[in-house]
């Protein structure tokens, strides 16, 4: 086994769109802490996989396939390329393809899109003998936000995923050379017009200072419907916009991944395989007349969104009745990587990996992509148009490149888990399991 491991700075040096929060009227202000990228490159056996973790809130096809195009020159086929971000809500928005709602810069673009090119060929420069391990710890940052009360209102009585998957690279003297950990909670603890890395910055600090030498690399989890535990009591809300409260959750989050390592860690093989598809999600029902027109009174986005239907009526033709969406399965030594182009929620997380108990699975959003969010059954029994956001209303966010309905299918969840189930069949048929 080898692992190359590189960082590029991805701070921009131009004021720029911050992606995340639409009420958002101008260019960022200022750096409050710089934002980066991490690359970990695996080779074994003639096989080579890619993971980077990026501060960004999503990527599409802009910066997709030259990342690809750059990995095939690099020996690692596009199956093998797993592109995740933090989905941080201080940072530059960097998804032109679906941009209807906010602007973009593309000079920073062109640069980003060139770093993460380079980053990945600076990955496999630096490959080295290593070994690999893996532990799981536990952090409860994070606090659900799906109520019947409304978006964005702490729910205590709903699930999070309370797992910090940390595998480790160790190189052959015992020395730890990287750390790629993840935890699943949207970054959203600050909300200014400073550009900021939110939590997981502050959490990879704190392990880099705790283990000299070692590099950080975050992975954002299933965590769509989770928001930090940054909360107002009184009002019964999440308290946005404090920098202190950030470092203080990041620190949270650092110090559960150094408690993980104080046990002791499962080692980890030398195989190395990968497998991908795109799974056809079904949309939910077509939209009405009455929709429409319910829609169009409220306003704002959901008004855009009216109006796009009837620009798709009014040409004769109807919305999709499915989206593509990515899933990539990593084997990395007998550690199982899932990764889903979606905002996936913290209970499609959870099934997940209890359906695969069996294995050793980290399961990840935010994976190539983020096209929509992918909410549990639950989710769909309970939603109404007032407070169902995961569900219905986040699907009316953008008109580019094409108009959806309202949500998908609540079948959703079992076709997602039924692929990931064959994509591992298939994994252990390339291993000669």
């Amino acid at each position: 086994m080898k692992v190359g491991i590189a960082k590029v700075d991805l701070t921009p040096s131009i004021p720029v769109t911050i992606d995340g929060f639409g009420s958002r009227d101008k260019l960022s202000g200022g750096i409050e802490h710089q934002i980066e990228g991490v690359c970990a490159v695996f080779e074994s056996g003639g096989t080579r996989l890619c993971i980077m973790g990026l501060d960004l809130l999503a990527v599409d096809d802009y910066m997709m396939v030259p990342l690809r195009r750059a990995a095939r020159d690099l020996g690692i086929p596009a199956k093998h390329v797993m592109i995740n971000t933090s989905h941080g809500h201080a940072v530059p928005n960097t998804t032109p393809c679906r941009s209807f709602m906010r602007s973009y810069e593309e000079g920073y673009l062109e640069e980003a899109r060139d770093k993460l090119c380079g980053l990945m060929h600076d990955a496999v420069g630096d490959l080295q003998e290593a070994r690999l391990d893996y532990t799981v710890g536990s952090c409860t940052l994070g606090m659900n936000r799906r109520s019947m009360e409304g978006l964005n209102r702490p729910n205590p009585t709903k699930p999070i995923d309370m797992d910090v998957p940390v595998l480790r690279v160790l190189a052959p003297d015992g020395r730890t050379r990287a750390l790629l950990f993840s935890y699943a909670c949207h970054p959203v603890t600050v909300n200014g017009y400073d550009i900021s890395p939110d939590f997981p910055g502050y959490a990879r600090e704190m392990i880099a200072e705790k283990i000299p030498g070692c590099q950080p690399l975050f992975l954002q989890g299933c965590g769509a419907d989770i928001n930090p535990r940054s909360l107002d009591p009184v009002q019964r809300r999440y308290a946005f916009g404090s920098v202190p409260e950030s470092v203080e959750l990041g620190h949270e989050l650092g110090r559960a991944v150094l408690a993980a390592l104080s046990g002791t860690p499962m080692p980890l093989g030398e195989q190395l395989a990968a497998d991908g598809e795109y799974v056809q999600i079904p949309f939910g029902p077509q939209p009405t007349e009455e929709d429409v027109i319910a829609v169009e009174a409220t306003g704002g986005f959901y008004a855009t969104w009216a109006e796009a239907v009837r620009r798709v009526w009014d040409s004769g033709h109807k919305l999709p009745y499915q989206l593509p969406i990515e899933v990539l399965a990593f084997n990395i030594g007998g550690l199982y990587v899932i990764g889903m182009a979606a905002e996936v929620c913290a209970e499609v997380g959870l099934r997940i990996k209890q359906t695969l108990r069996d294995r050793t699975v980290c399961a990840l959003g935010y994976c190539n992509g983020a096209w929509d969010y992918f909410a549990p059954r639950e989710a769909h029994r309970e939603a109404g148009y007032e407070h169902g956001y995961e569900v219905f209303t986040s699907f009316m966010d953008t008109v580019w490149p094409w108009v959806q309905p309202r949500g998908f299918s609540p079948d959703s969840e079992d076709i997602l888990i039924e692929s990931i189930i064959e994509l591992l069949s298939g994994l252990d048929s390339m291993d000669g399991h």
